[in-house]
């Protein structure tokens, strides 16, 4: 409308200026954390859906595209193209997505939460090996081929599942839950949604028309789950945000050359996957991944922080991927992190300390 205004008064039409969410600290916090290795970093304000860091990792100069030269440019595009890493690839929202591996388990356990049959409290069963119902595939409960139980028994609590991240429990707890359920959940987080932010974002999607094999796998992350890492750190967000999903929104405001306000970040509900009272639940159960758990290298001194590692299997003789979703708060201050690390290994050990260093250039305790 401006631009329309000022051909038809003659004037000589300027551009807007773009006023981005990002947080410096936090941008560079993230890019120098991941070091060169390939992957991603979003950090979310959870209460707006303001994003407060995006990287993705190897990047690129868009200088190189931008000349006069059309040779260079030319020359420029090719080489960015066939490059393995895939520079170009924006890997926080698109691209061929990932397993999340047992970050995804943050998803059942809402889901469980929400069918009304289970509390943080609850007890399930955790063998150490489970078999998959109606085959043969046998699933042991913890990476690296480790069969111990979860808990005496072979069984123990929702929290102290998700604590230990036992792989049994989960499986048996989606198969459990069923696929409605969950698919409805995943559905309020965001998943199957096309989001504009206002870049396009590529839906995280699982699997459908799943048998218990499947849902069993789907349930700690495998099987046909694909996420982007921004879709994982609107799941933290949620949790943060008593259960209410925010869409993310990378604009803050844009503004004339007189400065004048043409549009600004307006935070706007997506959806709520769980109630108020089960996301207290969620966050209680993931501060004890991070005070005991697997999640310990993500721990601030002064900061409530929760999250949930994973280590995802996507590849015949690959490392597994790496991942770390959480949040962190202290007073009125709350971010939300999701981090993978492509060929990373475990997630505790590789993403964890990422998520660290991100919240820590937002969060002063």
């Amino acid at each position: 409308y401006h631009r329309i205004s000022d051909i038809l008064s003659g004037k000589q039409g300027r551009g807007a200026t773009v006023e981005l969410t990002l947080d410096a600290k936090a941008q560079e916090a993230a890019w120098d954390a991941l070091d060169g290795r390939r992957g991603s970093v979003v950090a979310l304000d959870p209460e707006t859906g303001a994003v407060l860091a995006m990287v993705s990792a190897p990047s690129y100069d868009p200088n190189q595209l931008a000349s006069h030269d059309t040779a260079a440019v030319q020359e420029a595009w090719s080489q960015l193209n066939d490059d393995p890493d895939r520079p170009m690839t924006n890997r926080a929202i698109g691209g061929d997505l990932y397993p999340p591996g047992s970050a995804f388990k943050l998803v059942v356990a809402s889901a469980a939460l929400e069918s009304g049959d289970y509390t943080a409290d609850s007890v399930i069963p955790g063998p150490g090996t489970y078999t998959l119902p109606n085959s043969s595939s046998v699933m042991n409960n913890f990476s690296a081929g480790r069969t111990d139980p979860c808990g005496p028994d072979d069984e123990s609590t929702l929290a102290e599942a998700l604590r230990q991240s036992c792989n049994t429990s989960f499986a048996q707890l989606g198969v459990a839950v069923g696929e409605d359920q969950l698919a409805t959940t995943a559905e309020e987080f965001g998943f199957g949604q096309r989001l504009e932010i206002p870049l396009s974002v590529t839906p995280s999607s699982i699997g459908t028309d799943l048998d218990d094999a499947q849902l069993a796998t789907t349930s700690i992350g495998q099987y046909e789950d694909r996420v982007t890492p921004l879709q994982m750190a609107m799941v933290a967000g949620t949790f943060a945000n008593d259960g209410v999903v925010m869409e993310p929104q990378l604009v803050q405001a844009v503004r004339t050359s007189d400065l004048s306000t043409v549009a600004e970040l307006s935070p706007k509900e997506l959806g709520q996957p769980l109630s108020a009272s089960n996301a207290s639940q969620m966050r209680q159960m993931m501060v004890g991944v991070v005070e005991d758990g697997t999640g310990t290298a993500a721990a601030i001194d002064g900061v409530e922080v929760g999250g949930k590692t994973g280590t995802a299997e996507w590849g015949e003789d690959r490392a597994a991927h790496s991942w770390y979703v959480g949040y962190g708060q202290v007073d009125d201050q709350k971010i939300a992190v999701a981090v993978v690390v492509e060929e990373g290994g475990y997630g505790s050990r590789t993403a964890a300390p990422i998520a660290r260093d991100v919240m820590e250039a937002l969060i002063n305790p």
